[in-house]
């Protein structure tokens, strides 16, 4: 079946393009609800959605409230009164979940009753980039509201699914070989609703040289990675002079995404990157803009604040932190989670949605660098500045004191005296300060398990950052 042209199409009628022109089945049947009510949600009056979701949260925080140890004592301590209709102030009352809680009060956050409907629970785990994964029951319900949001993710890209679809993820059988693993069609949801192309994926635990061969010789229309695995293979790819001429669009997940990243990859190809923005342990949190390369929050699945440290929602232009509610959750409840993330508010967008705006997602508080008088900021890394003084292939900056930074670099060839300053020189400025920099020339640097790598990372505790605050204060 060939592919409408879109621009004869209503802004809502993209998903008239179904399988076969047909009715779905029953799987394909309850994706339907949620796509035309997101679709319909994006132009919204924000003052009306916003009421409508703070209908679901007090039902979710009454019977939180009721049924669960943890909230039942928390909520209390904040006056929450259940038989009160929940309104912005009681709201903002309400106290901050932390990870640390979650790791351990999950008896707490269990509630005593859990609906019929949804005590077909799954276990899922974070990825535990801070060093503390946690898990989290979920409900049915979140596995049908993953499907939809990423049909309807694709859908508001305009992607065309009759293309070759590739990713590099983390593969936990080992099974993929140097050819990649291939597949007919692109899997669920997608062949719920629509005929695809066909699917390949590569480990992200190979070497970066294989990953590009097989990348050059699919040639996919869109290829879903890592930021970092895309940075690493930029360079490569140049080398070899690749075009990926059928290739339309990155896409990009899991990790912070520098915006040089974007400068390089169009730069070099043309093409634009197109981000998402998720979490475990509730789902999308926000989606790129079709328009722009800044996030609409995806308010319809999970309620999301950006708040100052005084807990206040920040403003276009703030960066705060990223709080999050799972509306939909009642055999865990998450409220006002804070995630450890922080994000930069936007200005609304000229686009024509109306959900909220974050301009850029910052990482979490250990991507903070931390100056000797205590005062933390988000460091400019120099990835394209360091490969052009000593083709660094790779490298981690690990802050390990409030005066001392790490470089660990994998570079094509050993580093000269001359070069090795100019590298502590380069990474002084970037950073901010002239940290005493020590380079060691490594072979490799391994990524996590959870495939995740982190081009900075301080080991500084907010404590110490705190006590050098006080110690420089005036007098």
């Amino acid at each position: 079946m060939s592919r409408p042209p879109t621009d004869l199409l209503p802004f809502n009628s993209k998903l008239s393009w179904m399988r076969a022109l047909a009715l779905p089945d029953e799987k394909g049947m309850r994706h339907l609800p949620f796509l035309y009510q997101w679709e319909r949600s994006q132009s919204a009056n924000p003052e009306a959605f916003r009421q409508q979701m703070f209908g679901q949260l007090g039902l979710l925080t009454r019977a939180a409230f009721e049924y669960t140890a943890h909230y039942e004592k928390t909520f209390a301590e904040a006056n929450f009164d259940p038989s009160q209709p929940l309104d912005e102030e009681t709201w903002a009352s309400l106290p901050i979940l932390s990870r640390k809680e979650i790791q351990t009060q999950a008896e707490a956050l269990t509630p005593r009753v859990i609906p019929k409907s949804q005590r077909q629970v799954k276990r899922v785990s974070s990825s535990g980039s801070t060093g503390t994964p946690i898990q989290v029951n979920i409900p049915p319900i979140r596995g049908y509201l993953w499907a939809a949001a990423t049909l309807h993710e694709h859908i508001l890209h305009d992607r065309d699914f009759a293309k070759k679809a590739a990713a590099i993820r983390v593969v936990k059988d080992g099974g993929i070989g140097p050819q990649g693993r291939h597949g007919t069609d692109w899997g669920k949801p997608f062949t719920d609703l629509f005929h695809t192309g066909p699917a390949t994926m590569f480990d992200i635990h190979q070497d970066p040289e294989l990953q590009a061969d097989w990348l050059i010789r699919e040639d996919p229309g869109y290829l879903l990675a890592f930021p970092s695995s895309l940075e690493a293979l930029l360079p490569i790819l140049k080398d070899k002079k690749a075009e990926l001429p059928g290739l339309d669009h990155f896409r990009t997940m899991s990790e912070q995404l520098p915006s040089t990243l974007r400068e390089d990859v169009y730069r070099q190809f043309g093409r634009k990157i197109v981000d998402m923005y998720s979490a475990q342990e509730v789902g999308y949190i926000a989606l790129q803009c079709p328009a722009h390369d800044h996030y609409h929050l995806f308010q319809d699945i999970c309620f999301t604040e950006i708040l100052r440290e005084d807990g206040t929602p920040c403003a276009p232009g703030e960066i705060g932190r990223v709080v999050v509610t799972d509306p939909y959750n009642f055999v865990f409840p998450i409220i006002r989670y804070d995630t450890g993330d922080f994000a930069e508010m936007g200005e609304p967008c000229d686009c024509g949605r109306s959900h909220p705006v974050i301009k850029r997602v910052m990482g979490r508080v250990r991507n903070l660098i931390t100056l000797p008088d205590g005062s933390r900021h988000w460091p400019m890394t120099a990835s394209r500045r360091l490969h052009e003084i000593g083709a660094v292939v790779q490298f981690q900056l690990i802050q390990s004191s409030l005066k001392t930074v790490e470089a660990n670099l994998v570079c094509e060839k050993p580093l000269d005296a001359e070069q090795k300053a100019k590298m502590v020189e380069t990474i002084q400025n970037r950073l901010g300060y002239p940290f005493d920099v020590a380079i060691n020339e490594v072979n490799s640097i391994p990524r996590g398990a959870n495939g995740k790598f982190e081009e900075f990372r301080s080991e500084v505790t907010p404590e110490t950052a705190a006590l050098a605050r006080a110690n420089h204060q005036p007098a």
